[in-house]
């Protein structure tokens, strides 16, 4: 009967899993792009995306494409926070900070560019970004079935393990 417990607490954890929401924000060129997904990959479409200032002011709002994704021209430079809402009251908040505003501009003298530690970050957090996106990706994601029932099966052997030996010592 106990297993059947544990079953549908394995079950019911993973359909609360299902539909967790995740919103990621970044800085391309002078816009903050929004992409908006569910913990299976699915995007968020039509979800409102509202964007707050650093004071806790609404700035602005919008919604979600049929892809998931919102932009926006940052109406003020400070840190904003990008607060998500999607169907059935599923809410994902993000931070952008106001050292990634505006985009990356590279100064450009004759036979050198010159490049400061911002711009440097700005660049590397551009070409990390798809690295990024499936992280984030993979934690909203969470726990698969298999490594559910693995990390169940490790603490079954390890039980059976300890019993086999206490067994041993009480015989031996």
């Amino acid at each position: 009967m106990r297993w059947w417990v544990v079953a549908m607490v394995v079950f019911f954890a993973q359909a609360a899993m299902a539909h967790k929401v995740v919103v990621f924000p970044y800085v391309e060129g002078d816009r903050v792009c929004v992409e908006a997904y569910f913990s299976d990959g699915s995007p968020a479409k039509g979800a409102e995306v509202r964007v707050y200032s650093s004071d806790g002011r609404l700035l602005l709002q919008g919604k979600t494409s049929e892809q998931g994704f919102f932009s926006f021209r940052p109406p003020e430079r400070g840190d904003l926070k990008v607060v998500l809402i999607a169907s059935m009251g599923h809410r994902a908040e993000a931070m952008v900070k106001a050292a990634e505003l505006p985009a990356v501009q590279v100064e450009e003298r004759p036979y050198e560019q010159v490049v400061d530690a911002a711009q440097l970050r700005a660049i590397l957090r551009e070409e990390l970004r798809p690295v990024l996106e499936e992280l984030h990706r993979q934690r909203a994601r969470g726990f698969s079935l298999g490594e559910v029932v693995g990390g169940i099966g490790w603490i079954v052997g390890l039980a059976g393990l300890w019993m086999m030996l206490k067994g041993r010592r009480r015989h031996g």
